[in-house]
């Protein structure tokens, strides 16, 4: 496969999820001008493990087999879940200092409406830093 091609692969893919360059330096240990210069094609001689560390971020992984996406629909669900599931907690941790704990039912229907809300949201929201 051509650097080209998969550079256009992970370039769909992350504005189908809608991370910022910044967030996948982030998560993939590399600098964001780094990032920034592999997506916008002038540096087309990135380190192998750089591309794999950017692929696992947007969740495409490259074999010698072939390549594997993973739908975006899962991961953007997958990351709604993990916010309104720290969302509940923090909610959870502070009604409990207040003397008013939520019940297992309550925290269950405060995470469910969260995870709606976060999706039919701008996705940018789904992707900041925990």
């Amino acid at each position: 496969m051509y650097y080209e091609q998969l550079i256009n692969i992970y370039a769909k893919q992350k504005a189908d999820l809608g991370i910022s360059e910044s967030y996948i330096a982030d998560r993939a240990s590399l600098s964001q001008p780094t990032v920034h210069r592999i997506f916008t094609g002038r540096h087309n001689k990135a380190a192998w493990n750089d591309m794999v560390e950017i692929g696992k971020v947007l969740g495409i992984a490259v074999t010698l087999n072939g390549i594997y996406i993973r739908p975006p629909e899962d991961m953007l669900h997958e990351q709604a879940e993990h916010v309104a599931q720290t969302v509940a907690r923090i909610t959870q941790a502070t009604s409990q200092l207040e003397g008013q704990g939520l019940s297992d039912r309550a925290q269950q229907k405060l995470k469910t409406e969260n995870i709606h809300r976060l999706l039919s949201g701008p996705r940018k929201k789904l992707w900041l830093e925990d």
